[in-house]
């Protein structure tokens, strides 16, 4: 499991609850990530990507999904663009429905970054999803202080893993050299996810359009058939 790098989250974010849900009024069911009794970050990370365009400073990479058993049932096509300029990196995502069907659908991106002593982390965000011993997303809430990162900050000790919502969509690390990085997302991914888990040299924060098991709360989460 590659803990670095910035992987794709299509055609959901994070957690589906035991792997099943209700769609259609049919029961769909997935294959659990492995370790996870939950279906996990969709399957474009696991997929391989072909490049389709490529320059010195940006590449294009494309996905053709085939519905396979115990998978993702419906067919899709998805694209990464990726520019490097000397001051950012722009990644854009786009995600189609090649079914005759209308399919839930959401996703987002998981980067890594370098986890240093003295790094300070600032975001604001309205609320919280709390989550049980599966972390999965129950309900929400408004965030208390142990999530609160409107002024910067450094992350605990221990591991924190937040669920956020209604976040203002930029967010900024800072290292104890000075250096900053800025990471600012454009609609829809309106929700956010902190994981900073104790003792690792990472922190994951990850722009993503839904929060954890959203189809089954009933959260906007769909992407119509291509006619």
């Amino acid at each position: 499991w590659p803990k670095a790098g910035c992987y794709p989250l299509l055609p959901f974010s994070n957690r589906i609850r035991d792997g099943r849900f209700q769609w259609g009024g049919r029961e769909i069911r997935l294959a659990p990530h492995p370790g996870q009794p939950h279906a996990m970050h969709g399957l474009a990370h696991a997929r391989a990507w072909e490049v389709e365009q490529c320059s010195g400073s940006s590449i294009e990479l494309g996905l053709r999904y085939v519905p396979e058993p115990d998978h993702w049932p419906w067919p899709f096509t998805a694209q990464q663009t990726l520019t490097l300029s000397t001051d950012r990196l722009e990644a854009l995502m786009t995600l189609r429905n090649d079914g005759d069907s209308d399919m839930p659908a959401g996703g987002g991106f998981h980067p890594y970054i370098a986890r240093g002593p003295g790094m300070r982390v600032q975001f604001d965000a309205a609320t919280m999803w709390p989550i049980d011993a599966g972390e999965v997303a129950i309900r929400r809430e408004p965030i208390t202080a142990r999530e609160d990162f409107r002024r910067a900050r450094a992350l605990p000790d221990d591991t924190l893993s937040v669920y956020y919502s209604d976040w203002k969509q930029r967010a900024v690390v800072s290292r104890e050299d000075g250096a900053t990085l800025a990471l600012s997302a454009d609609e829809p991914l309106d929700h956010f996810i902190l994981h900073a888990p104790a003792g690792q040299p990472y922190v994951c924060l990850e722009p993503v359009s839904h929060v954890a098991d959203a189809v089954k709360l009933r959260m906007r989460f769909h992407l119509a058939a291509v006619s």
